[in-house]
């Protein structure tokens, strides 16, 4: 669909190179900021030791004359990165003509007019792509030298890279009783157990993760829409079991998009089952059992049961049983063909 919003380009633009880097996103927040570092770094193939921003309130809580009150998250990136940040003075537009000239340039070139993009991941990997497209194929707009030989003088003069890492908010959030967490004006669905305790909410630039204690209890899809929220429809699974008068008439069930699957079940149990609730109750029976075996063995069961022409969910429980004795395990194929391995030998150098 052609929606339109309020978008932020971000720019790094090493000075009097011609050499930038941009990518787009839908907040200039601090896990925003942080994420583009990441991002900005990995490109330019290290760290620069000084970083010229401009008076952005997620990294300058107050100006006091010629000096900054920083935010503790820009204090942040200076520990993390090893970098020392500087800060433009107001209205000083020959101080930071890099970025205003940068922000220009990749607006006139990479995004002419309204350009469509089905996710944030294709708008950005596309505008990585022309960034180095300019600088393999581009000169310097006054001394004609090509930019990548400029690039390799760059990334010869940076620091060493950090392991990658991930910048997140961490807040303290009250469940609502309607089993809402509220995060920028959006709300977020936890199972009905957590409703009114407090959680520990992970907010990352595009996802949202909630904790209780150290166990995650829900993973979202960030919201930026205006007036959207983000429901997961097994979170009211429980509720639904005891009023499945209710199914079609919450929200959660309402904007939830179901495989045709599951359509053309609900519509035998109505056909076999007149009295609404009781098609209700079973066909919230089965879409449960996904918890329990996956979704992707569950379409596949319901479609079985659809051509047998049956619609119990016993039916289709049991169709799901045979399958997975179809597929032995793996780990029980692996331990009858391979050799024994003393495992306490391994370690993993993998980070989360």
């Amino acid at each position: 669909d052609n929606r339109r919003g309020r978008f932020y380009l971000f720019i790094c633009s090493v000075p009097s190179t011609g050499i930038r880097y941009c990518q787009l996103f839908p907040v200039k927040s601090q896990e925003a900021w942080g994420d583009f570092h990441e991002r900005a770094y990995r490109f330019f193939e290290g760290v620069f030791p000084v970083a010229v921003y401009d008076n952005d309130s997620v990294l300058v809580k107050e100006i006091l004359g010629s000096e900054r009150k920083q935010t503790n998250f820009s204090l942040a990136l200076e520990e993390h990165y090893k970098i020392s940040c500087h800060f433009c003075n107001p209205a000083a537009g020959n101080e930071k003509g890099a970025v205003e000239n940068g922000v220009g340039y990749c607006r006139r070139n990479y995004l002419p007019g309204c350009p469509q993009f089905e996710t944030w991941t294709e708008v950005n990997k596309f505008l990585e792509a022309r960034c180095r497209k300019d600088i393999h194929e581009g000169k310097h707009y006054k001394t004609g030298q090509p930019l990548k030989e400029i690039f390799s003088k760059i990334t010869d003069k940076t620091e060493n890279l950090y392991p990658p890492y991930q910048w997140r908010r961490s807040l303290e959030v009250l469940v609502s009783p309607g089993q809402m967490v509220q995060v920028d004006k959006h709300g977020y669905s936890v199972p009905e157990r957590y409703a009114g305790h407090h959680v520990r909410v992970e907010v990352r630039i595009f996802t949202v993760d909630i904790y209780n204690d150290l166990e995650k209890i829900a993973h979202h899809q960030r919201q930026f829409e205006k007036g959207v929220d983000s429901f997961q429809i097994d979170h009211y699974l429980d509720q639904l079991q005891r009023k499945p008068g209710a199914l079609w008439d919450c929200a959660p069930v309402q904007r939830h998009d179901f495989e045709p699957v599951f359509t053309d079940i609900y519509n035998n149990l109505k056909e076999r089952y007149p009295k609404k609730n009781e098609a209700n109750r079973k066909f919230i029976a089965v879409i449960t059992l996904h918890r329990e075996y996956g979704l992707d063995k569950l379409v596949e069961a319901v479609q079985k049961a659809l051509d047998l022409g049956v619609a119990e969910p016993e039916a289709i429980e049991s169709i799901l049983r045979g399958l997975i004795a179809e597929r032995p395990n793996r780990t029980e194929m692996a331990k009858e063909t391979l050799p024994d391995i003393d495992v306490t030998t391994w370690k993993s150098d993998s980070q989360q």
